[in-house]
């Protein structure tokens, strides 16, 4: 991420591979598009400034006390677009918040299922007020360390996304989604680490299922039920982050993007890049790369 300053080191076990960054583009000018896909959940909380975060094919503009939410493996990118920006990111792995549900049958992990353009946004000054309040939380203690510091940081997650459930319009089709739970992302976790590690190569579902010690069949219904969309789609998805990521950060053409994306011909691979970020691998270079 750009400009910020990563905390991390040993944990307890409940917070795994936890870590914490404050971005901090205060003395900096806007900055151009940067993406990642990582296998955290992410919860993102803007303190002063604007940002925009970019999923695929939607851009959505972000302001103080307006929180984001990144699903595990989801490839997302941001930007400052403005020179006073700074926001605090926690990165965590679901078994964070093993135990803890929202109410009796949704657990926090169907908060990240639910596709980008529908997820919570917070749509009151009250409410951005409660969030700045915990956003200064963590950063004191992200950044002082005193006694606790990480016990304080997962309940002030957990504040940040009660309130966020709370606060926000949760489109009703979306908050009768089953949630997902914390069995079936262990058990399909394999088919998505392999499919990250293979980037440059189309992965079958035969394949994934193997990997997993499931059925083609069983895989698929699981994996739609825990992600949010089909197998074929995310690993589709990955590859296409895989070269968006290209796009931004090498000046290979995109024919050579395309042929490292694991994409069969270049024809290919532009009509599923338009139909992923709707514009042309192109267009996104050039436009990721302008400021705002």
């Amino acid at each position: 991420m750009p400009d910020g300053k990563a905390s991390s080191g040993p944990a307890p076990n409940y917070l795994l591979s936890t870590s914490s960054v404050i971005i901090d583009n205060s003395l900096g000018p806007p900055t151009p598009l940067d993406t990642d896909m990582h296998q955290n959940f992410e919860v993102g909380l803007v303190l002063t400034g604007r940002q925009e975060m970019h999923f695929e094919g939607h851009v959505f503009a972000v302001g103080p006390g307006e929180v984001t939410l990144s699903a595990a493996w989801e490839p997302h990118g941001w930007r400052c677009t403005e020179s006073e920006s700074r926001s605090v990111v926690i990165h965590f792995l679901a078994e964070f918040l093993q135990g803890e549900m929202v109410t009796e049958d949704r657990s926090w992990l169907g908060l990240y299922a639910i596709p980008p353009k529908n997820r919570p946004r917070i749509n009151t000054p009250q409410a951005r007020d409660q969030m700045l309040a915990i956003g200064r939380e963590l950063v004191r203690e992200i950044e002082e360390k005193p006694f606790a510091w990480r016990t304080v940081l997962r309940l002030s997650v957990m504040r940040l996304l009660v309130l966020l459930t709370r606060a926000s319009s949760i489109p009703e089709r979306a908050a009768r989604t089953t949630s997902p739970r914390m069995s079936d992302l262990a058990h399909i976790m394999p088919a998505l680490k392999l499919v990250h590690s293979q980037r440059s190569r189309r992965v079958r579902l035969v394949e994934a299922a193997a990997e997993c010690g499931l059925s083609s069949s069983r895989l698929g219904v699981v994996f739609r039920h825990t992600m949010g969309l089909s197998f074929g789609r995310f690993e589709l998805r990955t590859r296409l982050a895989h070269a968006a990521r290209s796009l931004l950060h090498t000046d290979l053409p995109a024919e050579a993007i395309a042929a490292e994306s694991g994409f069969r011909d270049a024809s290919h691979f532009y009509h599923a890049f338009r139909q992923r970020y709707a514009k042309t691998p192109i267009q996104y270079r050039d436009e990721g790369r302008q400021l705002p």
